[in-house]
């Protein structure tokens, strides 16, 4: 989802309360009518809910230069019980590079900036792991250095049936 303008608020302080509404007025107003929360509190309780239900957070993004405010949600917080269950049977890879495979299967990239959000883990420990679903011949490097990203290979793509959804075949 895309907005017109940038943050007020730094994203390294949105696991913080409070604001800095544009216009203080207006925002008073919506919360007197009751159609805004508490100002300040709304990216915090939405990953709160993420996190809670146990689904990845939500990714936010402030672009000064393209004057756009982002944020994306992943789309396997929509795989159903059935389609993790299949991907758990690829006992080669852990749950934070399950988790990305089922991103990577569901919007066709991987990076490794996405993969920091999704797990937690630090650049170097991503690197490790994107690497590793590399060589496993599960996703393909495309592009060099910062602007480099990963796309599920044949291999990967196996997984999913003609109907969009992971199906890894079932032994006979």
């Amino acid at each position: 989802m895309e907005n017109p303008g940038t943050s007020r608020k730094p994203l390294s302080h949105f696991d913080r309360p409070g604001s800095s509404p544009r216009n203080p007025l207006l925002a008073r107003a919506f919360n007197i009518v009751g159609l805004a929360e508490q100002v300040g509190s709304g990216i915090l309780t939405m990953k709160r809910g993420f996190r809670n239900a146990g689904l990845a957070e939500p990714v936010f993004e402030s672009d000064e230069s393209s004057n756009q405010f982002r944020v994306a949600f992943y789309w396997h917080n929509l795989a159903t019980e059935d389609e993790i269950h299949r991907v758990a049977k690829l006992d080669e890879l852990n749950e934070d590079q399950r988790r990305a495979l089922l991103v990577a299967l569901r919007s066709g990239r991987m990076d490794n900036a996405t993969y920091r959000e999704l797990t937690g883990k630090n650049i170097v420990r991503a690197s490790e792991a994107l690497r590793r679903l590399v060589e496993l011949g599960l996703l393909e490097r495309r592009g060099s250095g910062r602007s480099s990203y990963y796309v599920p290979t044949g291999q990967a793509s196996r997984v999913r049936s003609a109907n969009g959804l992971f199906d890894i075949e079932e032994p006979d």
